[in-house]
């Protein structure tokens, strides 16, 4: 009698160690490995990828990402692909960098025998992409996402686009590039995670409501995105 409960305990044992493991394999076949998150980084998001790493209970990747004058941390389920957590700081060595940068035109251009190199700008009329994230960063706070120059109109705009509250809402913000001033701020209620091209969604955006002279605009995106 005995040797039968132990019998029944041990198999009872032995099904439930299947069980788990079986479990634990199927759970582990539908996480986002490292490769997949940082490509929705990288279609997501400006910057370079610094480090990616587990989270706590393996559940989230935690990306750390450096676009230059800010460090980002980007939080993502991995069983759902989802966005989750944007946190983000200045980055000590912006500053240092552009001195050391300055420095060195200066030093080129003090030598006569080697002319300074010819540095590409964006004309000599428009206002640096950096300045037109701050403004857009006074104007609706929150975290920068995306910047694009749209030349396409006269005079060319600086859109701008910023995550202001979780990941579900944002806004778009038009900025003349040649004076600086702020031509309308587009309010988006959106899953950010859901837009894999983000830069033209923006475009598009910007296209729709450019004969809208309102200076805030609350834009219904599904309709005109969902047609595509």
């Amino acid at each position: 009698m005995k040797i039968g409960k132990l019998l029944i305990a041990a198999g009872a044992i032995i099904l439930g160690v299947i069980i788990g493991i079986t479990y634990m394999h199927y759970t582990a076949a539908d996480y986002m490995d490292e490769e997949e998150v940082r490509a929705i980084v990288q279609d997501r998001y400006q910057g370079d990828i610094s480090n990616v790493s587990l989270g706590s209970g393996d559940e989230y990747f935690v990306v750390s990402v450096d676009d230059g004058e800010y460090l980002y941390e980007i939080t993502i389920n991995r069983a759902e692909g989802r966005v989750v957590d944007v946190t983000s700081s200045e980055n000590p060595d912006y500053e240092e960098e552009t001195i050391e940068e300055n420095g060195d035109e200066q030093h080129a251009e003090d030598d006569p025998g080697e002319p300074a190199e010819s540095v590409p700008d964006e004309g000599p009329d428009l206002m640096p992409a950096e300045e037109a994230r701050d403004i857009a960063m006074e104007e609706v706070g929150g975290l920068f996402l995306h910047s694009t120059l749209n030349t396409d109109v006269n005079p060319s705009e600086y859109l701008i686009a910023n995550l202001i509250d979780g990941d579900d809402e944002g806004a778009i913000v038009s900025i003349n590039a040649v004076n600086g001033s702020v031509n309308k701020v587009i309010f988006l209620d959106i899953e950010f995670d859901e837009i894999g091209d983000l830069e033209t969604f923006m475009r598009q955006v910007a296209e729709s409501n450019a004969q809208n002279q309102n200076y805030y605009i609350e834009y219904d995106w599904d309709d005109d995105w969902d047609d595509d």
